[in-house]
């Protein structure tokens, strides 16, 4: 028997020391009690075969765990057999295994147990960790190639999330990306809660979202008595609040004379607001940037909005102009001039933002706002509540809904 050492049975009397060879047992067949008549002979079982049926009995037990009882009892068998009743189910019940002798409670790539674990742990290091995992090779997904995302401008200009920033990072964690001018883990659409308090109207909550990356990067002018400081070169990203901040008029009469520049939007409400978030948000992370905007205005010159309208800002009737926030333009809104007057109305503002082209039910916030265009003589372009581009006079009172680059 290979891998079993024979134990000593009990019986009656005359027991030998040596155990009767198995070799002895060389007839084969079935057992007869003979016929002496016939001349045939009773099968004998032997000294040998009474071994064989006593060892096997006794192998069951010593295979349970158990130890043969002294005296022999009739039950030894039948709790041995009952002890084993995972054969059957081919599953081991963990109350069978002495889990403390045979298996490491961890993980370990020195285990000397008889169940060696470090097979697996040499299998598991092979793969990635599920916190922060490094991949090599070529990743795929349904047999497509997969292509990473770089840390830039460009390549986060082009998806739209649209998540709560501050769940993940804080601000300045959000600024320090930026700075570095990689971007990471920032997209389209994401945002920063944010409550502004805006003189003469109070405190408003928004979520400031991201709708454009180094939008304004190389734009500027150095001249008319702006410095270079003004022609920005910082990474940065466009904030625009998700909903209208307040109402108010572009003038109090229904004039464009003197273009947005000589507005009193411009003159009165956009400084308050530029004060607002700069106190919000921390005057270092905002960066002035130069605007080309419009200051004259010829009302009997047809507009670019057409249908027979007239006044329009004059051809190069534009100033660059600081500005630490500012309206949006129609082309940074809809990708192009719809009721603009004219291209000087445009100036450098001429590049749609992602947010809306990436998403555009952001335009559409149930509440009519300005853009910075003059549309007419006696009124200007604005977003109306519905979504349409369309144009109202100027002592109209509409929401005010100003966009900022933060870094």
């Amino acid at each position: 028997m290979a891998d079993y050492t024979p134990i000593k049975g009990f019986w009656q009397a005359n027991a030998s020391e040596s155990a009767p060879s198995l070799t002895t047992l060389s007839s084969q067949g079935y057992p007869t009690n003979g016929d002496p008549r016939k001349g045939t002979a009773a099968t004998i079982p032997g000294a040998a075969w009474y071994y064989w049926v006593d060892q096997a009995i006794r192998a069951v037990i010593a295979a349970s765990g158990k130890a043969s009882a002294n005296p022999p009892s009739p039950a030894e068998l039948r709790d041995a057999l009952q002890s084993l009743g995972w054969v059957n189910g081919k599953s081991i019940k963990s109350s069978m295994i002495d889990l403390d002798n045979i298996a490491d409670a961890a993980i370990s790539a020195t285990s000397t147990r008889p169940v060696q674990n470090k097979v697996i742990k040499s299998a598991l290091d092979a793969k990635a960790p599920l916190a922060s995992p490094n991949f090599s090779g070529t990743p795929k997904v349904g047999g497509v190639e997969l292509v990473p995302i770089a840390n830039n401008a460009g390549a986060h200009n082009s998806l739209y999330r649209g998540i709560d920033l501050t769940t993940k990072y804080t601000e300045a964690q959000i600024s320090a990306k930026i700075q570095a001018g990689d971007f990471s883990d920032l997209f389209i659409g994401d945002y920063i809660p944010k409550t502004i308090n805006i003189s003469g109207v109070g405190e408003v909550t928004s979520n400031w979202t991201i709708a454009h990356f180094n939008y304004y990067n190389h734009m500027g002018w150095t001249a008319d008595g702006l410095s270079e400081g003004f022609q920005v070169n910082t990474p940065h990203v466009v904030l625009v609040p998700h909903i209208a901040l307040y109402l108010a008029k572009m003038n109090d009469t229904d004039t464009t004379a003197n273009g947005y520049l000589g507005s009193k939007m411009w003159t009165t409400e956009i400084p308050k607001v530029a004060t607002a978030i700069k106190n919000a948000f921390g005057t270092a992370h905002v960066i002035s940037f130069a605007s080309l905007l419009g200051n004259t205005m010829t009302a009997s010159t047809t507009s670019m909005a057409g249908g027979g309208i007239t006044g329009a800002t004059n051809a190069w009737g534009q100033a660059w102009t600081k500005c630490d926030c500012n309206l949006m333009s129609e082309p940074m809104v809809y990708g192009g001039m719809i009721c603009s007057s004219s291209f000087s109305d445009v100036g450098e503002q001429k590049t749609q933002f992602r947010l809306f082209s990436l998403n555009p039910e952001s335009i559409n916030i149930r509440t009519a706002w300005w853009l910075s265009a003059v549309a007419r003589s006696d009124g200007f372009a604005h977003v109306d509540y519905n979504g349409r581009a369309t144009t109202t006079t100027a002592s109209y009172a509409l929401a005010v809904r100003p966009y900022f680059l933060y870094h």
